[in-house]
């Protein structure tokens, strides 16, 4: 199936097993950091089973970047970072289908434009601004950049981050719901963790990540715990931060040049960085 605006897997299959991914996002600034928190889920099915990291190093005029995805959708990478510090990622949210708002429908991979292009938020929705997300039917864009940035990007809204030092995504429509009727207990539990803590550091990531993975019919893929602004990035499997933890940075990555490279197999080699 060839997707015009592939994107995390929450919402690059949401086409074919709709409400069938799960994911938890959010992002906590402070004038020392700007952390990331994600993770990845997915029915637990043998579709999933193969994680990929995908490194494109910088050229001119280009980014470097790396994506994050599964085998069986090469084209659509789930989540990524560039070596400017933006990061994005995706939640799945129920389907809608509003009018064309007379803006050509992107047809291109957006995910690695933004990657390769821009620095900022900002930039990243200046571009996307003048598309038809058509491909965020059922999705929503989760960006976050190194100076502290974030917002929420659905196919017709723009949620930014404004009165707090943290914003979430999980998988409702940030832009309707109101605080009072949200019901995800992975939001609640991340927004508990966040608002509650005098000092958020990696441990407080990791542990958001740790008490928000899924392990049952859905279950948590891989997760990245990330400081934007030191660019500081670690990756784990089937969330559980204890076991076989990658930590390093984007340079790392980057290091390994133009290639594909199995995520699980990346996460357990010996090339550790701490």
């Amino acid at each position: 199936m060839r997707l015009k605006l592939p994107g995390l897997t929450c919402v690059a299959t949401i086409f074919l097993t709709p409400s069938a991914f799960a994911c938890t996002i959010f992002t906590h600034v402070s004038n020392e950091s700007v952390w990331v928190g994600a993770n990845e889920d997915v029915e637990n099915i043998d579709t999933f089973a193969d994680q990929w990291i995908w490194p494109r190093a910088p050229k001119q005029n280009k980014n470097g970047y790396f994506t994050l995805g599964f085998k069986a959708y090469p084209l659509a990478p789930q989540a990524g970072i560039n070596n400017k510090g933006l990061f994005f990622d995706y939640n799945s949210v129920a389907p809608i289908s509003p009018e064309p708002n007379g803006k050509p429908v992107a047809q291109f991979m957006m995910a690695d434009k933004l990657m390769a292009e821009c620095s900022t938020v900002a930039e990243a929705i200046a571009i996307l601004d003048t598309y038809d997300l058509k491909g965020l039917a059922g999705g929503q864009m989760f960006l976050v950049d190194a100076q502290g940035n974030s917002a929420i990007i659905e196919q017709r809204a723009v949620t930014y981050r404004k009165h707090r030092d943290f914003q979430i995504g999980t998988n409702f429509r940030t832009s309707t719901t109101p605080e009072n009727s949200i019901t995800c207990q992975r939001y609640k539990t991340s927004y508990s963790a966040l608002s509650e803590a005098k000092i958020v550091t990696e441990e407080t990531i990791l542990n958001i990540l740790k008490a928000t993975a899924l392990n049952e019919k859905f279950v948590t893929k891989y997760s990245i715990a990330t400081d934007l602004k030191s660019g500081r990035i670690k990756l784990f499997l089937n969330g559980d931060p204890s076991t076989f933890p990658w930590t390093g940075t984007i340079s790392d990555i980057l290091s390994k040049g133009n290639t594909r490279i199995n995520l699980k197999e990346f996460i357990h080699s010996k090339n550790v960085h701490e």
